[in-house]
């Protein structure tokens, strides 16, 4: 049960060694230390078409049928595949184009810079 600090923007929570909100990109600094957390969160992949949430071990989303995609390169993956087949990044994971972190695929901000992620299908 780690614990978390919550953003002073947005109010997401935050694991404790994140600089940056990987929600909002806000700089951890005017925060409220929240209690550890009591469940584990799921492994998820989200789907670059309805954004629904999917287990890793799915090839395809239960929700609309797309393919999984590589968070970095946005091409598609295989079903439970640990890492891109094209790129070579750990499924789920994206690089920070400004410090070159590896990111968690739910940021949507880089937990070390504050550098706003654009996923692959955005671009």
């Amino acid at each position: 049960m780690a614990e978390k600090w919550i953003c002073a923007a947005c109010g997401e929570k935050n694991d404790m060694e994140n600089r940056f909100c990987i929600y909002c990109g806000t700089p951890k600094g005017t925060t409220v230390t929240a209690a550890p957390e009591q469940t584990q969160e799921a492994h998820l992949w989200i789907c670059s078409v309805c954004m629904a949430g999917n287990p890793f071990e799915d090839a395809f989303c239960t929700h609309c049928g797309e393919t999984r995609v590589c968070y970095e390169c946005g091409k598609s993956m295989g079903k439970g595949e640990k890492y891109c087949p094209h790129c070579g990044i750990e499924a789920g994971k994206w690089k920070c184009l400004n410090c070159g972190g590896l990111q968690n695929g739910k940021n949507k901000f880089c937990e070390l810079c504050g550098t706003k992620w654009y996923p692959p299908w955005e671009k």
